[in-house]
């Protein structure tokens, strides 16, 4: 990598050269800031284009103005597709407005490795910047990121004002003569910088094309804004002349609705050739003026410290009640010297990147509450940001230090922050008796540092995860907190599919340990392509993205259910995205207007119609598919509901009067009159509010007419897909029933069949399903869709359950069989593994392992079975097992070994799956969640009689992440083997 430099006096002239490539748009700012992303943390710094007679190309130049109170000001190119291995020269025009400046150059991208918030590939170097204008350059090779997609990247760390211009990136290890990407630059501007415009008001945008021809060029405009739902609400074109050199323009859109917009504005040559295009997002809202949300809103966002008077005038606009401020606050840089405390020291992560994300900086935390926000901070754990001059002490001392930390802390923010979360998932990097002595030795202390502060513990996870926080519930870690953290990520699936359940069962574990805490949900979220997908945006295992309608979808329905269900906060992670982020679960997109996603006006709606309303009580959750809750605000009755299937009819008994509906983004669809019998509307998975009033609402019933549920049939591969309808009118119920099933599963019968239902009676039905896929798998939904009515007007009803299937194992004709969880005895007791029965290949269930007591090589966690032998001979033994892990995970599985009677242990190094390897012995082939595989286990010679096979694992490494399965055992004589062995195979 090298680095050089020219000096630039007066207004230079910048060759064209042909022969070069620039891979930078809009490279001299000309179209102003499109194509450029501008950060800074946590505020203090601003980013514009301005006109520069001295420019070293064009007219404009980039204008940066770091403050005092910014720790780091960042501009970056749009990600640019390079290819790896490959060597690149970036070059730049930079000075100072007063004296020398250091800034940071560099191009780089998060490397293409699994795992690791911090692994990128880069080339970078610092270069001092004067008054007067200097071309700069460095030269490197990357390798490989994901997508392929890499980053040109300025920083400046320091109070100063720089200006930049003729950016290039280019191909080789030469810098050659300034050029354009091309002829014609072009670049939006919006009127408000927030994005969020005012319902009512038209939307206005500057129009920016910039010419390098030396002749005019006829062009066309053309603008095309689609809505929520993808629909097209404007398509015009403009025709102009563009002149060398600037041309400018406003346009200004009508839009009736409040919603999310997306604008794509292409510029196409006479002969239809579109030379360039851009696409921004913006909202059409209502504001929220101050203290208009209730500070206890239940709404609430993680939010990062970056461009902070922005993202707090956003907050406020959409109505956020709260606020989980991404500050890791850490004991290392709180207290360097034993009992010298400083508040104010920045963090760099271990490579001295001052750039990583989260860390403190400087600034005036009472800017929160300025901005009528609730700010909770989370706080590091002395496990892994520990200072030095504390590993002198034994554990004991070090915990008690660690909570004259926290007094310290509690003491050093009172009155501007109150709650403190205790380590952000500690799940990931320590036990639950770990985290436990840090709960205690932190609290008493807190609360001496001061009485108001509050402890949050625990920010459990769903799915395996969970037994960390039962565990810590079953040794009292209650006691030691004030409100009980939870992160429940039901990625990619619906939030109903997993949350509530998941909210139930720890409400449960908390109230049977005679506690009341309150419960916060303190991150969730679904990740998107979002509108320009960030390479990093091709996910891990775990992180498969959402469409952006459905995203905004969940943010509504999982907010609701969960403070439904009795969830006290609940704040979505994350609010805003910087070029840096690597999921797309924010609000505002990384890019170069920092648009909106589509989360932001249904959140802006949901505030305004449930911010300061309070629950009442559940109408449906889950019944006939269909979700329905009622709030009450004052004198105003709301009922926020939706269905799980594509749509469906939603049918209430109210009281007689009128009823208004709102879409999930605020806009009225309809008022309606209802005479107090039944009031019928068509729901979809867009949440949809009804509005009325006490004698309306009050009493509201939900009836329901669909609902299906499927059950394990006779056989592996059957099913029973059981169907009530009842008819909730006073005329008879006249129409047809349609089955929708997935590819893979059949039913007897017609899929569509007429039916009748005469007044107050129920039809059921039960339709046998089978299995026909060959998947190792099938978790789809089967719906029963029915459009039926009383009268001449039809309604729709839909509801679905999910099939949880495996392809059933190979069974072998003859031999010894044994279900795995009915043991003769077991000497320890396994947390229930989050495994729904219904995966399994034989039996009724699975033998499932999670949790288990730690054990030493000498001792073991036992099963037991019991069995009988009539002839002798040599057996194998196999067992069907499955782990619920993939990847790394598997390092976390137990070992097993097993015996016969009182021989000797055989380890699992010994054993391996059927035509793969077995896991246990290499650590290294992936076991996809639910599926099981046939084990041989090696081999025993038996005599005739009585018996008794031993199971034994050990310890779980990881016992959060993974868990085993055992589903069927099988012994077999050698012709039985054979038998066997060959069915397998085939």
């Amino acid at each position: 990598m090298g680095v050089g430099l020219s000096c630039v006096f007066g207004q230079p002239l910048v060759a064209v050269n042909t022969e070069s490539q620039n891979l930078i748009t809009n490279p001299g700012f000309e179209a102003g800031r499109s194509n450029w992303i501008f950060n800074s943390r946590p505020s203090g710094a601003s980013f514009e284009v301005m006109e520069d007679k001295d420019a070293p190309e064009g007219e404009r130049v980039a204008r940066v103005e770091v403050g005092e109170s910014c720790r780091v000001a960042s501009l970056a190119s749009r990600w640019t597709e390079l290819n790896a291995d490959e060597a690149y020269t970036l070059s730049v025009f930079l000075r100072s407005e007063k004296g020398a400046v250091p800034v940071m150059l560099s191009v780089w991208s998060w490397a293409d490795a699994n795992g690791g918030w911090n692994k990128k590939t880069q080339f970078r170097e610092a270069v001092e910047v004067t008054e007067q204008w200097q071309r700069f350059s460095l030269t490197g090779t990357l390798a490989h990121a994901r997508a392929g997609k890499y980053q040109v990247l300025l920083e400046v760390e320091q109070p100063a004002v720089i200006y930049a211009d003729a950016i290039m990136l280019e191909p080789g290890s030469d810098m050659t003569d300034f050029c354009a990407h091309a002829d014609i630059d072009f670049g939006l501007d919006f009127a408000d910088p927030t994005m969020l415009f005012e319902y009512g008001k038209p939307v206005d945008v500057s129009v920016c094309v910039y010419n390098r021809m030396e002749q005019a060029r006829p062009l066309t405009l053309e603008y095309v804004v689609e809505d929520f739902y993808g629909k097209s609400v404007i398509i015009s074109r403009d025709e102009v002349e563009a002149l060398p050199g600037m041309t400018e323009g406003t346009v200004s859109l009508p839009l009736e609705k409040k919603g999310y917009y997306k604008l794509q504005v292409s510029v196409i040559d006479p002969d239809g050739t579109t030379v360039a295009k851009q696409i921004a997002s913006f909202a059409v809202i209502e504001k929220n003026e101050s203290g208009e949300v209730e500070e206890n809103s239940p709404f609430g966002v993680s939010i990062s410290p970056n461009r902070l008077e922005l993202e707090l005038r956003r907050a406020k606009d959409i109505g956020v009640g709260h606020i989980r401020v991404h500050e890791n606050f850490t004991w290392r840089n709180s207290e360097p010297q034993e009992g010298v405390y400083q508040w104010d020291v920045l963090e760099e992560d271990a490579a001295g990147d001052s750039s990583a994300l989260y860390k403190p900086a400087v600034y005036d935390y009472s800017v929160y509450r300025q901005y009528g926000l609730d700010p909770l901070i989370y706080v590091a754990g002395y496990d892994k940001d520990r200072p030095v001059w504390a590993d002198a002490y034994g554990l004991e001392t070090q915990l008690g230090l660690y909570g004259d930390f926290y007094e310290a802390l509690t003491s050093h923010y009172e009155g501007v922050f109150k709650d403190f979360e205790v380590v952000n998932e500690p799940w990931g990097h320590m036990d639950a008796g770990e985290y436990l002595e840090i709960l205690k030795a932190v609290y008493a202390k807190s609360k001496k540092g001061n009485p108001d502060a509050r402890i949050v513990g625990a920010t459990a996870y769903h799915g395996p995860q969970i037994n960390f926080l039962k565990e810590l519930i079953d040794q009292g870690g209650l006691d030691y907190m004030d409100v009980l953290s939870l992160h429940p990520y039901p990625r990619p699936e619906a939030p109903e599919a997993v949350l509530i359940g998941f909210i139930q069962q720890v409400r449960q574990w908390v109230e049977a340990a005679g506690r009341t805490l309150p419960l916060w949900i303190t991150e969730i979220g679904w990740t998107t392509d979002g509108l320009e997908p960030l390479p990093t945006r091709i996910p891990r295992p775990g992180h498969r993205n959402n469409s952006d309608t459905d995203q905004a979808k969940y943010l509504v329905r999982s907010m609701i259910v969960s403070i439904a269900n009795g969830v006290e906060k609940v704040d979505w992670f994350h609010f805003s995205g910087d070029h840096t982020f690597r999921y797309a679960y924010h609000m505002f997109e990384a890019d170069s207007y920092s648009s909106p996603m589509k989360t932001v006006p249904v959140y802006s709606a949901m505030s305004r119609m449930l911010g300061d309303a309070r629950m009442v009580r559940k109408l449906l959750e889950g019944e006939g598919s269909m979700y329905a809750y009622l709030f009450r605000d004052g004198d105003k009755w709301i009922i926020p509901a939706w269905t799980a299937c594509k749509y469906s009819t939603l049918v209430l008994k109210t009281g007689a009067g009128s009823i208004d509906a709102y879409d999930i983004m605020g806009n009225k669809m309809s008022t309606r009159q209802t005479d107090g019998e039944t009031f019928e509307i068509e729901v979809t998975g867009t949440v949809v509010y009804l509005v009325a009033d006490a004698e309306v609402f009050d009493q509201a019933e939900a009836l329901i007419p669909l609902t299906v549920n499927i059950e394990p049939g006779d056989s592996e591969n059957t099913y029973s897909l059981q169907v009530s309808l009842t008819n909730v009118w006073d005329r008879p119920l006249k129409g047809y029933l349609e089955l929708i099933l997935p590819q893979g599963v059949t039913s007897t019968g017609s899929a569509r069949q007429p039916l009748t239902v005469e007044v107050s009676s129920t039809c059921e039905m039960r339709i046998p399903l089978t299995v026909e896929s060959t998947a190792d798998s099938l978790t789809e939904y089967v719906t029963v869709a029915v459009q039926a009515g009383p009268s001449s007007e039809a309604y729709v009803f839909e509801a679905r359950e999910q099939l949880r299937h495996i392809n059933p194992l190979p069974k072998p004709e003859a031999g010894i069989w044994i279900e795995a969880e009915e043991p003769t005895e077991i000497n320890f007791e396994p947390s229930p593994a989050w495994l729904p029965n219904q995966f399994r290949s034989y039996g009724g269930d699975n033998l499932r392992f999670r949790s288990m007591r730690d054990v030493s090589d000498e001792d073991g966690n036992i099963v037991e079975y019991d069995f009988t032998v009539e002839t002798a001979g040599d057996y194998k033994v196999m067992i069907a097992a499955s782990a619920f892990a993939q990847g790394e995970e598997a390092r976390g599985l137990p070992t097993l070994s097993w015996k016969i009677d009182d021989n000797s242990w055989i380890g699992s190094e010994e054993s391996s799956e059927v035509g793969k390897p077995w896991i246990y012995s290499t650590h290294k082939s992936i076991w996809w969640r639910f599926k099981n595989h046939w084990h041989d286990m090696g081999n025993a010679y038996l005599v005739p009689g009585k018996h008794r096979l031993f199971l034994k694992l050990g310890t779980p490494a990881k016992s959060d992440y993974s868990y085993l399965t055992i589903d069927a055992i099988t012994i077999l004589n050698h012709q039985q083997e054979q038998a066997f062995m060959e069915r397998l195979n085939q």
